[in-house]
């Protein structure tokens, strides 16, 4: 199962406080930065440190936790055991508005301004995009069908979104009737979860795009 890791950049609550609020989530790590790792060279700082800069997206899975960063323009993998940032890959300015990592430890990271979703494998090595001209044309989220291997994309631009088999090849469209403008999924137990920026809300959906 997908990790869901909140990056705490400011203010830290106590879990005493936390349960007193009746909150779900709990602090629990505060992550500005990291000594630097070894994949790819690592993104050395001053005094051997790796800050981030603007990070605007994350997924974990296992020890490893990757950060968008469009400040710094580099996609970095956290390692918990470690403790060490290390550059994953660089990116396009507007790549990366969203980011998974799959069960099969390669990750996926939309390009809203070429209509793509770039494909890594877990040492960073480029693998085939993800594309569906015509059907696909500002990806802002992905997530992958942990249990039938299907990746799914959310366009921002036809409110839609596209299904794409293991192998990358485009297999159906979901369109769903109520839901005004996507702006993020998610998978869960009841199937999909859509983020509509403009009725406030978020619809479930089954696999096959019927509304539950």
């Amino acid at each position: 199962m997908c990790i869901i890791a909140a990056l705490i950049l400011t203010g830290c609550a106590t879990p005493d406080n936390a349960t007193a609020r009746g909150e779900l989530l709990r602090p629990w790590i505060e992550l500005t930065g990291a000594k630097p790792g070894e994949l790819l060279g690592g993104v050395a700082g001053r005094n051997g440190y790796t800050r981030l800069l603007y990070p605007t997206a994350v997924s974990a899975r296992n020890n490893d936790i990757y950060l968008v960063d469009a400040g710094l323009r580099r996609i970095l993998r956290y390692n918990r055991a470690q403790q060490t940032l290390a550059r994953f890959t660089t990116l396009a300015p507007d790549t990366g508005a969203g980011i998974y990592a799959a069960p099969d430890m390669s990750v996926y990271v939309t390009d809203p301004a070429v209509g793509q979703v770039l494909h890594f494998a877990w040492d960073g090595t480029p693998l085939p995009s993800l594309g569906a001209p015509g059907n696909l044309a500002r990806p802002v989220s992905v997530v992958v069908d942990e249990g039938g291997g299907r990746v799914l994309v959310a366009d921002g631009l036809y409110d839609q979104i596209v299904v794409f088999s293991n192998m990358g090849m485009p297999l159906s469209i979901i369109k769903p009737r109520q839901v005004r403008a996507i702006a993020a999924i998610a998978s869960g137990p009841d199937g999909i979860y859509v983020v509509d920026r403009l009725a406030r809300r978020v619809a479930v959906l089954g696999w096959g795009g019927e509304f539950r």
